[in-house]
């Protein structure tokens, strides 16, 4: 059984546009992002599962469901951080994700979904 836990796992997303990659003649448009897990809860977690929900600015929809984050299923003991760093490429200069990860209580056995709000992604030029 999934049970949903939010307010123990703290979910942090920094993002950027990566200018040297991107081609946006080409309609070619890559962000990078790092996401930054903590466990404030007092059991070990370990995620186990991604969901992912990329939305352009067209309204075109992919979605992405996996084992772990960047080929890893990281163990968070209590108060511990994990961070790592992704990209996704958008046909657009803007864009957002939002998602959830599937995450185990080592000690209960137990598995919790967190949820991940939307995070937006845009080409700096269109911020000016």
């Amino acid at each position: 059984m999934v049970k949903p836990l939010t307010h123990d796992v703290k979910i942090t997303v920094k993002t950027s546009f990566n200018s040297q990659e991107s081609r946006p003649l080409d309609r070619f448009f890559v962000f990078n992002y790092i996401i930054t897990i903590e466990n404030q809860s007092d059991q070990p977690l370990q995620l186990l599962k991604r969901h992912w929900l990329i939305v352009d600015a067209n309204g075109e929809k992919t979605e992405l469901k996996g084992d772990g984050v960047v080929g890893k299923q990281p163990i968070l003991m209590p108060n511990d951080k994990y961070a790592y760093q992704s990209h996704c490429i958008f046909k657009t200069p803007i864009g957002k994700m939002s998602g959830s990860y599937l995450m185990r209580n080592l000690l209960e056995n137990e598995d919790y979904l967190i949820p991940i709000n939307a995070f937006r992604f845009c080409m700096p030029a269109l911020l000016n």
